[in-house]
C-alpha cells in the first residue's frame, strides 16, 4: 500500500495498482484498472473523493482513497 500523497495523478499509477475507496461507515469498494480509464491520466487522485457515492449508506464524499499494489 502506497500513500496517494506520493502518486498524485493517474499517470504515476503501475501496472496492478488499484484504488480502495472505503467511506466513513466501513464500505469498501475497489477500482481496478479498467475501472480507472473513465478518467483523465492528469487527473490528481484526491479530487475524485468527493465525486464518490457510498452504495450502502447514499452519502457522497465522505470517502479515503487509497492507492494499493500487489
Amino acid at each position: 500500500m502506497r500513500s496517494t500523497y506520493l502518486i498524485a495523478r493517474f499517470r504515476d499509477l503501475e501496472e496492478g495498482d488499484w484504488l480502495e475507496v472505503r467511506c466513513a461507515c466501513g464500505h469498501v469498494g475497489r477500482l481496478h484498472q479498467p475501472d480507472l480509464a473513465q478518467f483523465h491520466y492528469m487527473t490528481l487522485i484526491r479530487s475524485i473523493e468527493p465525486r464518490f457515492r457510498c452504495k450502502r449508506c447514499r452519502r457522497r464524499g465522505d470517502v479515503i482513497v487509497t492507492v494499493i499494489n500487489r
